[in-house]
């Protein structure tokens, strides 16, 4: 159920300018990015300033094309958008940081109704009245992980995040960074805070740098399906407070929650996320469109304090001049003609598939593999994460064995955070020493006796007796 604001003032807002990577604080606006985009918007203005194509030179006069029945009276299945000024900006340079200034006030007004964020409460005394949040639209989760991992985090430094996670944000963004990696255990509710309160006062006692980044995905963990209570995330965010981090919630799954089947979705009617509890500004939340309306539109937004989301915006101009235009104006533009009603519909007719999906898959399982493996039914996502009971199971040998029978698994290994970092640090290690074999100054092609210590305690590592199992192939 979605309910009010409910945090209390917090003492500690984060102050952002301390937070930048070195990379961060040197990112500029292009001048003359900056330049066209404040100029564009002025009615009248006659824009000798920039190489911006002429809109009566582009291809399209008009985009229309069918839409997927919502099950909401007096909503057509037919978009038409024929608007002149409408079809040119589909097809112009996204100039604005934000993005495409209608979507972004939809994606705003979405965020403030789901999850009342904190930072927007007008009650709360200073210093939290209030700091403010700001939305803009991204190529989807996975461009903005890589932007965020770059303006939060140097080289090296120590990231939390669950022990089993988003593999493509730990091999494509955190190990090239060279980070260290502390795993979270994690239970059917998510990532457990005793764990990651203990992981922080080891590393207090010992003297080592503590971590200022959190990464957690809250509903639908990818890989394990585990939902977050909204005590859980209390009890997370609290602890956040003591030790200084920043959350960002990576919410691919939200919208993909069906607690009690499929007869009974909660469509919008979702429990908030951490924005809801965020007093200080140290929450960064992350919506993507791919699990909801489809991966090829590369859509999704950011919510965050104005400080960061002006930074995140820097680096969307830089990257790309901002997420696709076209996919941004079609898609409010539909969005639009379903109005409110019409989405909701939308989101539990994808929920009523997810739930029956995941109970097929779940009776599946209790038939065909028995006493074999453990799970716990699914609420939310497209994941099943079952475990192999044997003494000594390791998933890894799943894949050659589901192949043969035309079937394939995802094995632990491959996604659990030990794993995937002691696999980067052994073909680091063999890459140093074949540089050292192959260096004609080199004296000496010893290994270093710190190199075989750590070689062999990620040789110790144990198999997972994980694996993942993803139902949306599998139908009623």
């Amino acid at each position: 159920m979605v309910v009010g604001y409910s945090a209390q003032a917090s003492s500690s807002v984060v102050d952002w300018e301390q937070r930048w990577s070195r990379e961060a604080r040197r990112k500029q606006l292009p001048s003359l990015h900056g330049i066209v985009s404040k100029f564009s918007v002025i009615p009248g203005m006659i824009g000798m300033h920039g190489g911006l194509p002429p809109s009566d030179s582009f291809p399209f006069t008009s985009f229309n094309g069918g839409l997927t029945d919502v099950g909401v009276p007096d909503v057509d299945d037919m978009l038409e958008i024929c608007d002149p000024k409408t079809v040119a900006a589909a097809q112009q340079y996204n100039m604005q940081p934000k993005g495409h200034a209608p979507l972004v006030s939809w994606a705003r007004d979405m965020v403030t109704s789901l999850h009342k964020p904190a930072t927007l409460n007008p009650t709360l005394p200073p210093p939290a009245a209030p700091i403010g949040m700001e939305i803009v639209i991204t190529q989807g989760s996975s461009a903005a992980l890589d932007s965020l991992c770059r303006m939060l985090l140097n080289p090296g430094d120590a990231v939390l995040l669950e022990e089993y996670t988003y593999a493509h944000v730990v091999e494509a963004d955190l190990l090239p960074m060279g980070c260290e990696l502390l795993p979270i255990p994690l239970d059917a509710g998510g990532l457990i805070p005793s764990h990651l309160d203990a992981i922080m006062s080891s590393r207090q006692a010992a003297g080592l740098a503590l971590p200022r980044v959190l990464y957690t995905i809250p509903t639908g963990q990818n890989p394990t399906g585990s939902v977050m209570s909204q005590q859980r995330m209390r009890e997370v965010y609290d602890l956040a407070q003591k030790w200084d981090l920043v959350i960002i919630e990576d919410d691919a799954y939200y919208w993909l929650q069906y607690p009690h089947g499929p007869d009974n979705v909660p469509g919008l009617n979702l429990r908030p996320g951490f924005l809801s509890l965020d007093v200080d500004g140290r929450v960064i939340r992350i919506d993507t469109l791919a699990k909801l309306l489809g991966p090829g539109f590369r859509l999704g937004w950011l919510a965050a304090p104005p400080a960061l989301a002006a930074k995140f915006g820097l680096y969307t101009s830089g990257i790309s001049i901002g997420a696709n235009m076209l996919s941004q104006v079609m898609v409010y533009e539909m969005l639009t003609k379903w109005g409110r009603a019409g989405f909701e519909g939308y989101v539990k007719k994808l929920q009523k598939r997810y739930a029956a999906n995941a109970a097929v898959a779940a009776a599946a399982a209790a038939e065909s593999l028995g006493d074999l493996v453990e799970w716990q039914p699914a609420r939310a996502g497209m994941f099943m994460w079952l475990k192999m009971t044997g003494a000594t199971a390791d998933s890894s040998k799943l894949i050659e064995a589901a192949a043969a029978a035309q079937v394939m698994v995802i094995p632990g290994h491959l996604i659990s955070v030990t794993h995937l970092q002691a696999a980067a640090h052994k073909k680091f290690s063999q890459q140093q020493q074949y540089q050292q074999q192959c260096c004609s100054c080199s004296s000496s092609s010893a290994v270093d006796p710190q190199q075989q210590q750590q070689q062999q305690q990620m040789d110790d590592i144990p198999p997972s007796p994980y694996f993942r199992v993803s139902f949306v192939s599998v139908g009623p």
